[in-house]
């Protein structure tokens, strides 16, 4: 293996470890999504969460992110 194999490998991982962090809000808003229907509760009511989901998620992708970056 030559070093632009080796080099482009390096290149997809990162590509797929920064997908895996994209799916990191979707997760548990999916699960309180189906913990709304489950229990019947509205959308609306549990609208709050979605947003402190999505919140903390983007922010631990985007801490993540960065010390990726910073640790390459």
């Amino acid at each position: 293996m030559d070093c632009h194999h080796i080099k482009r490998d390096i290149i997809h991982q990162k590509a797929f470890a920064m997908t895996r962090l994209f799916l990191l809000p979707l997760i548990p808003a999916l699960i309180w999504y189906v913990f709304l229907l489950y229990n019947r509760i509205p959308i609306r009511r549990g609208a709050k969460v979605f947003y402190w989901i999505i919140g903390l998620g983007w922010g631990l992708a985007a801490f993540l992110s960065l010390m990726m970056f910073l640790t390459r």
